[in-house]
C-alpha cells in the first residue's frame, strides 16, 4: 500500500514528507504557529488540530474553565487530549492600585525582564494611566474568578469538589477518553523567546499567552499562605482524579524557580481519607514526578506519607522525586531507606532524587533491587551518611544502567563533619573507578554531570 503524504517544493525537485513524519514536525510547533496552520486549508486543518489540542489548561478562572468544558465536549478534539495542566499562578486579592503600579515598574525594569522598557526606552511614556487603569482592572477581574470560581459552597478550599472548578474539571476529565497525563504547573513566566518582538510563553496556559506585557502578571508562588495555590490545584486534581474513571498515567508536576515546591501539608493536612485519595488518584501510574518543599517540623510526617504512598504504586516505572528543604533542615535530610524501605518496583526503569540522605549499603541495596530494569539515574544535593562514594560508583557502574546525571552539591561526612564534592573531585572518583572496568570509554559515556 503506497504511503500517503506530502510533496514539498520550492521552484526545483519536490521532496515527499509522510503523513506520520509531517505529524512529528508538528508536534514541535507552538501552539500560534499551529493556529496558522489550520487556516491554511481543509487538509492543514486535520493535521494541524491534533496537536494543537492534546494539552489543555484548567485553572480557577472564567476564560479557562469554558474552553476546557467546549474542548471536553466537542465530539472529535476531546479524543487528541492527552495532558491536564492544572496552572496554579495566583492573583493577590489585597493588592491595591498603588501596590500594582510599583510592582509593575519592579517587572518591566527587572534584569533580564525588562524587554519593553529596553526597548520603548521610558517607562512613563509607555505606561500611561490608562494603560494602569486597564491593567489593574483586568487583575481584579482574575482575582474575582479565582476567589468565586476556586472556592466551595461553604467557603472551603476548591479541594472538597464542591467548587464550579472542580465540578467542570470532573465533568471534564470523564469526556476525555484518552487523557494520560495530569500536570501542576506555574509555568506562567517562562519565555520562548527573547528579542525585538514580544515574548512568548512556552509553558504558559492560554490566559499567559494572550496576556498584555504591560499588565502585571500574576505570582509564580505565595509566602503568606505557604504555597497555597499549589495546595488547592494539587487536591482539586487529586480528587478529581480519584472520583472519575481516568486512564491517567502520568502525575507531572512542573513549578519552577523560585517555588518552593509543593507544600507538604499536601499529604498531612485535613482528614485520614485525603491520603485515601491520593492513593487512588495514582494506584495506576507509570509515570511520578513530585517536588515538595521540607521543613524540620514536617520532615518526620513527609517520610511517613511518602513510604505509605510510594508502594501503592505497583506499575511504576518512572520516578523523579525532588525535596526541596529549608535552610532549617540543616543535614536532616530523608534518607532513601526511611522513604522507600525494602520496597521493589518490578518495572522501574528511571529513577530520579533531590534532596536525600543514604548509606553506602542501602543505596546499593536500593539499585541492586532494580537492576533488571533500570537504565535511566539522577543524583542531586545527595548527602552520603556512610561509606564513600568511590565505592557507590563502583557499585553503579556494574549495573547495566545506560545515562547517570550528577548534579551538585554531593556531600560525605567524615568524622562526623559534612564534606561537600566539588565537581573536579567528583570527575576524579568517576574516572578513577572507570579506568579499572572493562570498557573505560564505553562506561565515561555513560556519565555526565555539572
Amino acid at each position: 500500500m503506497p504511503a500517503t503524504g506530502f510533496v514539498i517544493s520550492e521552484g526545483g525537485p519536490g521532496v515527499f514528507v509522510p503523513n506520520d513524519i509531517l505529524v512529528i514536525i508538528l508536534s514541535y510547533l507552538g501552539k500560534e504557529d499551529l493556529k496558522t496552520l489550520r487556516q491554511v486549508c481543509k487538509l492543514w486543518e486535520s493535521f494541524a488540530t491534533r496537536p494543537l489540542f492534546d494539552r489543555v489548561f484548567i485553572s480557577p478562572q472564567r476564560i479557562n474553565l469554558d474552553v476546557f468544558l467546549n474542548i471536553s465536549q466537542h465530539k472529535t478534539i476531546s479524543a487528541y487530549v492527552k495532558e491536564i495542566v492544572y496552572d496554579t499562578v495566583y492573583f493577590d486579592p489585597k493588592k491595591t492600585f498603588h501596590q500594582y503600579r510599583e510592582d509593575l515598574d519592579h517587572e518591566l525594569h527587572f534584569p533580564g525582564r525588562g524587554l519593553f522598557s529596553r526597548k520603548l526606552h521610558v517607562y512613563e511614556s509607555v505606561v500611561t494611566a490608562k494603560v494602569l487603569a486597564k491593567g489593574f482592572s483586568t487583575y481584579r477581574t482574575h482575582c474575582n474568578d479565582q476567589l468565586l470560581l476556586g472556592a466551595s459552597n461553604n467557603g472551603l478550599s476548591a479541594s472538597d469538589m464542591t467548587s464550579e472548578a472542580a465540578q467542570v474539571l470532573c465533568q471534564g476529565l470523564a469526556a476525555l477518553p484518552n487523557i494520560r497525563t495530569a500536570t501542576l504547573a506555574n509555568g506562567w513566566s517562562k519565555m520562548e523567546q527573547e528579542g525585538t518582538r514580544a515574548p512568548r510563553r512556552k509553558i504558559g496556559s492560554p490566559l499567559a499567552r494572550s496576556w498584555n506585557p504591560l499588565h502585571l502578571e500574576p505570582e509564580l508562588w505565595l509566602y503568606s499562605t505557604y504555597q497555597e495555590e499549589e495546595y488547592h490545584g494539587f487536591h482539586t486534581m487529586i480528587n478529581a482524579l480519584a472520583a472519575t474513571t481516568t486512564n491517567i498515567r502520568h502525575f507531572d508536576i512542573k513549578l519552577e524557580k523560585p517555588s518552593w515546591g509543593l507544600s507538604p501539608f499536601c499529604f498531612q493536612d485535613g482528614p485520614p481519607s485525603r491520603m485515601d485519595s491520593i492513593i487512588s488518584a495514582f494506584r495506576n501510574l507509570h509515570s511520578l514526578t513530585l517536588f515538595i518543599s521540607t521543613m524540620p517540623d514536617t520532615r518526620n510526617a513527609l517520610v511517613k506519607d511518602l513510604n505509605a504512598l510510594l508502594p501503592t504504586i505497583s506499575g511504576l516505572r518512572h520516578l523523579s522525586l525532588s525535596l526541596d528543604h529549608n535552610s532549617m533542615m540543616r543535614n536532616n535530610h530523608p534518607t532513601t531507606r526511611e522513604v522507600f524501605g525494602h520496597h521493589h518496583w518490578p518495572m522501574l526503569t528511571s529513577l530520579s532524587l533531590e534532596g536525600f540522605g543514604t548509606t553506602e549499603i542501602d543505596i546499593l541495596d536500593f539499585l541492586d533491587r532494580h537492576r533488571t530494569y533500570l537504565t535511566r539515574l539522577s543524583f542531586k544535593n545527595f548527602r552520603l551518611l556512610k561509606g564513600s562514594w568511590v565505592a557507590v560508583t563502583q557499585g553503579i557502574v556494574s549495573l547495566k544502567i545506560s545515562v547517570i546525571k550528577i548534579h551538585s552539591p554531593l556531600a560525605v561526612y567524615l568524622d562526623g563533619r559534612q564534606v561537600f564534592l566539588t565537581l573536579d573531585e567528583w570527575k576524579m572518583i568517576i574516572k578513577s573507578v572507570i579506568e579499572r572496568s572493562e570498557d573505560p570509554e564505553r562506561d565515561l559515556k555513560r556519565f555526565s554531570w555539572r
